[in-house]
């Protein structure tokens, strides 16, 4: 262990001896093993101080714009206190061959960078920064630890096809808030047409899913919905009646007709088709092994 006041060499972590001062009085250190030569800046208040802020914003959920007005400084000032911040590597104890019932996985952006994490109701136990979401920096993440016995996602494209590539027998339950949250940026929150409050009404019910009764209701619903609008929405829109300003900008220019009422049909195909997979209600009939209570926890918002 290096002796008081003596720093270790960052290159190879041997202790530095004294070398001298600089011309501005400084003192200088070297190391005697890869002969580095560097002084020992020590942080100031005002380091610490920053360091403090952005451990607690990190932590918090909160904007930065937000935070920046809060502490009265512009949000350029908040991004040059926090700029080498990011680069301070966090220790972790992941264990890969401990065995999980559940874990939860998903990205959250930071600027232009991506935080990839894997954790259960309790505490994170692993993470992965890339740039953005995708297959192969989701491997890098599920890599880290043991396949788990059911596993959470928000339906990331990436995730779940290495979830099938990496974890061949894991259960997978989609998460029900990012299903209505989908539903509801498809159709809003205040529709206008009776089909899209129908798919609301869907929304709102599968977060109050907590029986196999109510998961059965809520089947029966998407199933009386499809046939009450079947012919709703399977309308066509004809490139030649209409202007071509009113042309959405999704059409292809070869195409000659489009479904009229397109983010419906998606919305109602979406939760058709996590009905069929079996992936919204893994809660109510857990694999065989798992003992915490699943109800709960797959309802966090």
């Amino acid at each position: 262990m290096a002796k008081k006041n003596r720093p270790i060499c960052t290159l190879c972590g041997h202790g530095l001896i004294k070398n001298g001062k600089t011309a501005a009085g400084t003192q200088r250190w070297i190391c005697p093993a890869c002969k580095a030569s560097s002084i020992n800046t020590r942080p100031t208040t005002q380091e610490k101080r920053h360091f403090a802020i952005f451990l607690d914003w990190i932590l918090s959920g909160e904007s930065a714009d937000h935070l920046a007005t809060r502490l009265g400084v512009n949000r350029r000032t908040l991004t040059r206190w926090f700029r080498l911040m990011w680069f301070i590597t966090v220790p972790t104890d992941t264990d890969p061959y401990r065995v999980y019932d559940q874990v939860f996985i998903d990205g959250t952006y930071f600027h232009k960078k991506c935080l990839l994490v894997a954790c259960t109701k309790d505490h994170v136990i692993a993470w992965h920064w890339c740039l953005r979401e995708s297959s192969n920096e989701y491997l890098k993440l599920l890599d880290k630890i043991a396949e788990p016995l059911v596993v959470t996602t928000d339906g990331s494209g990436g995730a779940l096809k290495e979830i099938h590539t990496a974890w061949k027998n894991v259960r997978i339950q989609r998460c029900l808030v990012h299903v209505q949250r989908n539903t509801f940026t498809d159709i809003s929150r205040n529709p206008i047409y009776p089909a899209h409050k129908a798919i609301r009404r869907l929304g709102y019910m599968l977060t109050k899913v907590r029986t196999r009764d109510d998961a059965a209701a809520f089947i029966a619903a998407v199933h009386h919905t499809r046939l009450t609008f079947g012919d709703w929405l399977k309308q066509r829109t004809y490139r030649n009646t209409v202007t071509p300003g009113q042309v959405p900008k999704w059409v292809g220019e070869n195409q000659t007709w489009w479904y009229t009422h397109r983010s419906a049909r998606r919305a109602l195909r979406r939760l058709e088709k996590l009905a069929a997979s079996g992936e919204l209600f893994v809660f109510l009939d857990p694999p065989d092994g798992v003992t915490a209570d699943l109800t709960r926890v797959f309802h966090w918002k």
